[in-house]
């Protein structure tokens, strides 16, 4: 997976609800994604929305990832990638109940908790290659 450097802040998925069928696995962020843009209407103002229309560099096959994929990246990244994603808030694409979502603190690896989806924070797209 290769992360998006840029800091960009948004929304999980605004006033929607429980999209439901979304799982926290790897491999899962794509189809999650996918899944709460259908199911907000592709509302630009969902970090879904915002990683399933980016076009950065090229490539435009970047997602919202999943918890796991999260974990994931924090576990296996770089001492140089850990300080550009220190200690900030990032939304996945796995749900947890109707009005709250999965979040991670990225930091040394990464600690989960999950937050009211209407609160804005950081987004991290990935893609797969």
């Amino acid at each position: 997976m290769q992360p998006n450097p840029q800091h960009i802040v948004y929304q999980p998925n605004n006033n929607y609800g429980l999209i439901g069928g979304t799982s926290s696995t790897i491999g899962s962020g794509y189809p999650n994604t996918q899944a709460i843009v259908t199911g907000s209407n592709n509302d630009p103002g969902t970090a879904a929305a915002y990683c399933n229309n980016l076009v950065l560099n090229g490539y435009d096959d970047w997602f919202l990832p999943s918890l796991e994929e999260i974990r994931y990246f924090a576990d296996h990244m770089t001492f140089h990638q850990w300080l550009t994603y220190i200690m900030d808030l990032y939304w996945s694409s796995s749900e947890s109940s109707p009005n709250q979502a999965y979040f991670a603190v990225i930091g040394g690896g990464a600690s989960f908790n999950t937050y009211d989806k209407k609160i804005d924070h950081a987004v991290l797209p990935m893609r797969r290659f």
